[in-house]
């Protein structure tokens, strides 16, 4: 029987989703793409109420901070405010040890960019 679309990811799943990530931030021209890829890859812990992200968080949170400071606004799309939104969501619920005041802010702050700019366009 074929499992349903929504099941909880794996360990084993989240593992092959960061070998693919690390290609995908290697691979990537722009920090915004950057910023994207790791807040869907952080999304992917939102149905896996048990699933520790530490180990994830430790190697992507930097790099996603970083990006989300060097990224332009007007690049992104409203699913992308979306996305950014709910990784911010996930870090805080399941990393509050390792996600300092910088980094909410920078997050939130690269969300009211975003959210600034697709109010103009």
């Amino acid at each position: 029987m074929k499992s349903p679309d929504f099941a909880m990811p794996t360990l084993s799943d989240i593992e092959l989703a960061a070998v693919r990530l690390r290609n995908q931030l290697h691979l990537a021209g722009t920090p915004e793409l950057r910023v994207i890829c790791i807040a869907r890859f952080f999304q992917m812990y939102q149905s896996n109420h048990s699933m520790s992200l530490e180990a994830s968080v430790r190697e992507f949170l930097p790099r996603f901070v970083s990006d989300c400071v060097a990224s332009r606004s007007s690049e992104f799309l409203p699913e992308d405010r979306e996305a950014l939104g709910s990784a911010l969501e996930i870090l805080l619920l399941k990393a509050k040890n390792l996600i300092t005041p910088i980094h909410i802010d920078t997050i939130r702050e690269t969300i009211a960019k975003i959210s600034r700019t697709l109010d103009v366009k």
